[in-house]
């Protein structure tokens, strides 16, 4: 398991000229890869988010996030470089998702999320040409008045799906 708190405070975002948000990454090849992440946390509190980033470098990057804005949560994707930042795809999610999974083929990235981890809802497919060498987790909070909220993204699994670690829990005697 794996904690990401964010204080109460300054914005810990994840976009051009605000590349602070905290994550945890690992090395990967650069190949065709299907990821998926498990919270035990939701996010309730408006432009708090936690999702997969996938990194070129530190300033050119892919995120795939559920998102909470005002009234209803998302499903966002957005490419941040040396480049103006740009929203590659965005939808409001029915239930609150806990699930998320990433598939990359070629340039071509498609991203499901779930509430429950048996039905996953239809995969929303963007082009980007990434070169990937590092992938994780990350966690934002961001305010546009006042301090940003406090924040805990807690991470239950992120696994590689084609490499699942079964039962994820270990076993029970």
């Amino acid at each position: 398991r794996i904690v990401i708190a964010i204080p109460e405070g300054p914005d810990h975002d994840l976009w051009t000229e605000a590349n602070d948000a905290p994550r945890l990454l690992q090395a990967c090849n650069d190949v065709d890869f299907e990821v998926e992440v498990k919270w035990d946390s939701q996010v309730v509190d408006n432009f708090t988010s936690q999702g997969i980033v996938v990194q070129e470098t530190m300033d050119k990057l892919l995120r795939f996030d559920i998102l909470r804005r005002p009234n209803s949560e998302f499903l966002f994707q957005a490419a941040i470089g040396d480049f103006p930042s740009q929203v590659l795809f965005q939808t409001d999610l029915e239930g609150n998702a806990q699930y998320l999974r990433v598939k990359r083929d070629g340039d071509d990235w498609c991203v499901t999320y779930s509430t429950d981890g048996v039905v996953w809802s239809g995969c929303t497919t963007v082009t980007y040409e990434l070169v990937a060498n590092q992938i994780g987790v990350h966690a934002t909070s961001v305010s546009f008045s006042g301090p940003a909220p406090l924040f805990e993204s807690r991470v239950d699994y992120f696994f590689d799906v084609t490499n699942r670690i079964d039962p994820e829990d270990g076993l029970v005697d």
